[in-house]
């Protein structure tokens, strides 16, 4: 399998960027900020939605049939190129949670509410992750302590259930849906990611989560309705085209041996 092809989620996330400034600027009305029903944008994003785990499919097929040598190690194959990417999202994903918890912080100073110390703690723990994911690429060690590598998966989770949280109230789903798609397809990449920690193996499943929440998660960062998390979403997509980088590496690297395809 070319690893080249994890650059597709990233053109597969661009495109997706502009289908979502495409519907902000004209799917909506001025007024209401109702979708404006038979836009043709509508019919393009969904078209989208369903394409890129279809191609992650497609593409993950090969890694049925490789078995790395050691597949606990997922961060022994990193290159500068991939630790670059690691390290910036990283850095989008810890400066996009301070921004956000900063403001929430603000918000909270006028409005007091035990509702919100809820958030705040959730946001800290996405500045840990955002920590933990600056080191892990900038050392790009050979083995990750299993507690470490699952913080980031933690943190989207209890983020996920968050957002949803404070958004389920808008009636408009298209306002908050394209977000909400990515931080699921992110959850469970990170998490299947993880298990390599823990010797589960599952790079079929692995690059899929991953190649689908990278295009999702650019996609929709221009959808996100606040400036941090915005960069939150940047920084969890340019860690997921990494990680699909190594698993693509890891998994089918030169004189691996096939093995029986993986079960689904």
């Amino acid at each position: 399998m070319n690893r080249k092809s994890t650059a597709l989620s990233v053109v597969l996330g661009l495109i997706g960027l502009g289908l979502h400034g495409w519907a902000k600027s004209s799917g909506f009305t001025h007024g209401t900020r109702l979708p404006i029903p038979q836009n043709p944008v509508w019919l393009a994003l969904l078209i989208f939605t369903l394409l890129v785990p279809l191609l992650a499919l497609l593409l993950a097929l090969p890694l049925r049939r490789c078995k790395p040598e050691e597949p606990q190690n997922l961060y022994s194959s990193a290159t500068l190129v991939g630790r670059t990417i690691g390290v910036l999202g990283g850095l989008f994903l810890l400066a996009g949670s301070l921004f956000a918890g900063a403001e929430l912080l603000r918000v909270m100073q006028f409005q007091p509410s035990a509702g919100g110390i809820v958030p705040l703690l959730i946001h800290l723990l996405l500045v840990i992750a955002g920590v933990v994911m600056l080191v892990t690429a900038f050392r790009a060690p050979s083995h990750v302590p299993g507690a470490q590598v699952m913080v980031p998966g933690f943190a989207v989770a209890f983020l996920l259930i968050q957002f949803y949280h404070s958004h389920a109230q808008d009636p408009v789903l298209e306002h908050y849906c394209w977000v909400l798609l990515g931080l699921m397809a992110l959850a469970l990449g990170l998490c299947l990611s993880a298990g390599y920690a823990f010797r589960l193996f599952h790079p079929f499943w692995t690059y899929v989560c991953l190649f689908t929440a990278g295009a999702w998660c650019l996609a929709a960062s221009i959808s996100a309705s606040e400036i941090g998390y915005s960069a939150m979403l940047v920084g969890f997509a340019l860690w997921c085209f990494w990680l699909c980088d190594l698993t693509v590496c890891h998994t089918c690297p030169p004189g691996a041996r096939e093995e029986n395809p993986e079960r689904i």
